[in-house]
């Protein structure tokens, strides 16, 4: 029984990043329109590290002019 849970975990983020990806190219094609693609977990992180001691793992990515925002490692 886990070992099926697993598999679906596996299958489920690896269909989660390559929807992921298929959105990121997608909204690259908008060229300097876009400047930042996140999810929103990510932007609501970055605007309480002002009002919070906690820390933040983000990884960036650059594509053209747009950064894209993923959850980094946990630390």
């Amino acid at each position: 029984m886990t070992d099926i849970s697993k598999e679906a975990n596996v299958i489920t983020s690896n269909l989660s990043k390559k929807c992921e990806a298929l959105a990121v190219s997608g909204l690259v094609e908008y060229g300097d329109e876009i400047d930042v693609i996140a999810p929103v977990d990510i932007l609501k992180q970055i605007f309480k590290i002002p009002y919070s001691k906690a820390r933040v793992s983000i990884a960036v990515q650059r594509v053209g002019q747009t950064l894209v925002l993923n959850p980094g490692c946990v630390i």
